[in-house]
């Protein structure tokens, strides 16, 4: 999981639709563009709605533990890179459910 967080943070598109299912729905707590994100297409338009709400960021992954067989729990925080020096965001905790060894779906809520 840690490469699609970080494919996603870098842009790297071919990566993160290598690593979800064509059918995969999002549903991330940072909804720069719309609340749920379905498919392919709709990953990428989650990555560039990322891009055009934030700039330039990383994500910073703190924990990740995989829960189950078709479940994956991490918790990161985005990291805008200014002028002015790095903006972390808040604490995202992520459930990635995964068939296959693909994602196929994403569930995210803002952190305690």
């Amino acid at each position: 999981m840690t490469e699609l967080i970080a494919a996603i943070g870098d842009g790297r598109r071919e990566t993160v639709l290598a690593l979800v299912d064509p059918g995969v729905v999002w549903r991330p707590v940072s909804r720069p563009g719309q609340t749920e994100y379905r498919g392919h297409a709709g990953i990428l338009r989650f990555m560039s709605d990322l891009r055009v709400a934030y700039g330039r960021f990383r994500i910073e992954v703190e924990h990740i533990m995989t829960t189950s067989d078709t479940e994956v729990v991490s918790r990161a925080h985005p990291v805008r890179e200014t002028d002015e020096g790095d903006q972390p965001g808040p604490t995202i905790t992520s459930v990635y459910t995964v068939r296959a060894g693909l994602v196929v779906g994403l569930e995210s809520e803002l952190s305690d």
